[in-house]
């Protein structure tokens, strides 16, 4: 397993698990970010930048330190 973080652009993978604290860990999941759900790196910004990624339809940007908190594996 790896973060969120760790996509490259076009890459995919599934989200096993979001450790964060509990009100952003929430926020997390009300965006979509779940366990099982496929999600793909969209687009990247500068190093150290945020990034766009799709979850369920939806473009979401997230900063790295957020994306850091969600941990992927391969989409199977």
């Amino acid at each position: 397993m790896r973060s969120l973080a760790c996509l490259a652009a076009g890459e995919c993978a599934r989200v096993r698990a979001v450790v964060s604290e509990d009100a952003m860990r929430r926020r997390l999941m009300e965006l979509g970010f779940v366990e099982g759900t496929r999600v793909r790196c969209a687009l990247r910004g500068p190093p150290g930048g945020p990034a766009a990624y799709w979850v369920r339809g939806a473009m979401i940007a997230l900063r790295r330190a957020d994306a850091r908190s969600i941990w992927v594996s391969a989409d199977s």
